[in-house]
């Protein structure tokens, strides 16, 4: 079969184009909690090791309810490893949010965000960044989806 170049180029750019973008719910990971309003939303990072793969989420994708804005998200460390706290962007949204994220407060073992959450049916993946004793230990790539 014969490839046709110009097609291939023109596939190879929506591509790139569509990866910088949030992604839609009809791509999104399904979440495995709901946050809303009013009650609390947290994400427990367990370290377990200094490695890839080192470090779990207790949700790897967190759902902001429909209707529900300025809804605090919060993201806690837990290691039995001394020495292990967040980078200094250790809550890092990827590309651009539109506006869906303000950064509240940052910590050594606990990050804060606030969901807007106006922009429904998108995906925004972010990075979490962990340290130990000062130097760079692991991260992970979860993201959060406005329902």
């Amino acid at each position: 079969m014969k490839r046709n170049a110009v097609l291939d180029g023109v596939m190879l750019g929506l591509v790139g184009v569509c990866l910088g973008m949030p992604a839609t719910t009809a791509q999104a990971g399904q979440p495995t909690q709901h946050c809303e309003t009013g009650k609390p939303c947290e994400i427990t990072v367990t370290v377990i090791v200094c490695a890839p793969g080192g470090v779990t989420l207790d949700h790897d994708v967190t759902g902001l309810v429909r209707g529900n804005g300025n809804i605090p998200i919060t993201w806690k460390i837990s290691s039995t490893l001394p020495g292990v706290e967040f980078a200094d962007r250790g809550i890092e949204f990827k590309g651009s949010t539109s506006g869906q994220f303000k950064d509240v407060a940052a910590g050594k073992t606990q990050f804060k965000w606030i969901g807007v959450n106006n922009l429904p049916g998108r995906e925004f993946p972010y990075t979490v960044r962990i340290n130990r004793n000062g130097f760079d230990c692991t991260s992970i790539d979860p993201s959060v989806v406005n329902e």
